[in-house]
């Protein structure tokens, strides 16, 4: 889900350990943008309903947005950088997501039993623990399990949209090559499906956009970035990066103003990691800094956690600010409250759970490439 040092996208712009810092840290800061926006969620109000123009682009799921775009960028440069089997694939992709999302749900139910975290409307806890195991409760509609997506662990909806994504990226992967044209033949199909669903995925019952073809878009937009990056290392010819950027041209043809701002996020992200003269940008030479320092790094390796568990922080804690009104100062103190917990809780969760368990998921011996049966 994140571009650790053990995933290599394999890149000559990457640093030796295989992986670009700058997106690393990229997570962090998004992580933490989508903890304020519950932090005032839950002090004070959400956001999209204040006035003004900072409301409208300040939302948290422009953050989960351009997460989408990074993991399309991350899986499609470790489905071109090595040679292994689909079932291996997806065992590396659970033992980084499962371990710190079972103990969430582990947290969840201690906390539902002990009545720091509110029940579901339906009472059905079992029935949710049971979708959520899977990890396709996203798909799981309101009429046969209200809330399914979210009950829980509310930020898991998009985890779940994740794991739809890893189980069909090789394929598309595959099948794009490194071909433009193929590239925009899979834009389009994305882009129908997104047109199709994302209008209706409400009325069809589900209350988040959990579905794949909702975010088909992005997930290939990430996919085209990584052609783009790879391209303009391997090979900075003007030509075969303008073909690149055609395959990318049927997303602009479905996105509004405020749906941009993930874009220009992302867009941003990629100058930071695109080959270039740092004297010629002293800003993006000024960002790449910042990006690989000791603080940005850290937030970068514990945003999985805090992302994922904050609300387990956030939530138990509110009931200490009740006696505040709804405001800004409340969503302030909720805020600067829960952050050192929620930190000290992802650094603990990093260290103890997701990495012993991405070590174990890279345990068992790669065979050798002519060994190897390559994802389809």
């Amino acid at each position: 889900m994140k571009p650790t040092r053990e995933d290599k996208p394999v890149i000559p712009g990457a640093d030796r350990t295989g992986f670009f810092p700058e997106l690393h840290a990229l997570r962090g800061l998004l992580a933490l943008w989508v903890y304020a926006y519950h932090a005032v969620g839950l002090g004070w109000g959400k956001i999209e309903h204040f006035p003004g123009f900072w409301p409208r682009i300040s939302s948290g799921a422009y953050a989960v947005d351009v997460f989408i775009l990074l993991s399309g960028f991350v899986i499609a440069g470790l489905v071109n950088g090595r040679a292994e089997s689909y079932g291996r694939y997806l065992w590396r992709r659970a033992c980084r997501l499962y371990p710190v999302y079972l103990l969430g749900l582990l947290l969840a139910l201690g906390g539902i039993s002990s009545g720091w975290i509110a029940r579901p409307e339906t009472g059905a806890v079992g029935e949710h623990f049971a979708a959520h195991l899977t990890l396709l409760h996203g798909l799981v509609p309101d009429a046969w399990l209200p809330d399914a997506p979210v009950t829980l662990i509310g930020a898991a909806w998009s985890l779940s949209l994740e794991w739809q994504f890893y189980l069909l990226a090789p394929f598309a992967v595959r099948f794009a090559g490194r071909s433009p044209l193929r590239l925009l033949l899979l834009g389009l199909i994305c882009l129908l499906a997104q047109r199709l669903t994302w209008p209706r995925w409400a009325e069809a019952g589900f209350e988040f956009p959990s579905l794949l073809p909702t975010r088909a878009g992005y997930f290939y937009l990430g996919i085209v970035s990584w052609m783009i990056v790879d391209r303009a290392w391997r090979s900075p010819g003007l030509a075969e990066r303008s073909l690149l950027l055609l395959a990318a041209a049927p997303l602009l043809l479905f996105v509004r103003v405020e749906y941009s701002v993930p874009l220009l996020l992302w867009a941003a992200a990629l100058a930071l990691i695109l080959p270039g003269e740092p004297q010629a940008m002293p800003l993006v030479a000024a960002l790449r800094s910042l990006s690989r320092r000791p603080v940005a790094q850290h937030l970068g390796s514990w945003s999985y956690a805090v992302y994922l568990l904050h609300a387990l922080v956030l939530h138990p804690l509110a009931n200490a600010f009740t006696s505040l009104p709804a405001g800004p100062l409340r969503a302030l103190m909720l805020g600067l409250a829960g952050l050192p917990l929620t930190l000290g809780l992802a650094a603990l969760v990093h260290r103890w759970v997701e990495l012993p368990a991405i070590r174990y998921g890279r345990a068992q011996p790669q065979p050798p490439a002519s060994a190897s049966v390559p994802i389809p």
